[in-house]
């Protein structure tokens, strides 16, 4: 983090409520899950949380993709 940054990141929280304050330090303080397993597939880790959003996007994906398959001219 460059200066500026800090400078820049200091004047917000100086800007914040104390209840503000308070919800960033528990979110500081939070350890996530599991910090010693690292998802396998870093793309679909950034969604773990949104599974059913998955499926959707899955299905819609193979429905596309049966509705208008892939140009195969050569």
């Amino acid at each position: 983090m460059t200066a500026l940054q800090w400078k820049q990141l200091q004047e917000t929280v100086a800007q914040m409520t104390s209840e503000e304050k308070e919800r960033l330090a528990a979110l500081l303080h939070r350890r996530p899950a599991d910090e010693s397993a690292p998802a396998t597939d870093p793309l679909l880790g950034l969604m773990a949380d949104e599974s059913e959003l998955v499926d959707q996007v899955v299905k819609e994906a193979h429905t596309a993709r049966e509705l208008h398959p892939l140009r195969t001219d050569h």
